[in-house]
């Protein structure tokens, strides 16, 4: 799946791409492999989806972090100018 987004403020846009590749050794070549490289002489970025939730959120394995922590978030950090087809 390959979408786009674009940032209205800016106007530029932002392409995605998710793949699903197997086996799971073969993923980590190909990530090796393509991550830094050019594409239509555009750095690309290449890294394993990870999907977010309280199970494996980073502040958990902390010693410092009460089991029972808030969100700390002072604000929404989403981009509100952001412009993505499927909402239109």
């Amino acid at each position: 799946m390959i979408f786009s987004i674009q940032d209205a403020a800016t106007r530029t846009f932002e392409q995605y791409g998710l793949v699903w590749v197997s086996p799971e050794k073969a993923g980590t070549r190909v990530i090796k492999r393509l991550n830094g490289s050019l594409l239509k002489e555009t750095s690309v970025t290449v890294r394993e989806y990870v999907t977010r939730s309280a199970h494996n959120d980073p502040r958990k394995n902390r010693p410092d972090t009460d089991i029972t922590f808030k969100e700390q978030r002072i604000s929404d950090r989403r981009r509100v100018t952001l412009i993505i087809p499927w909402q239109q």
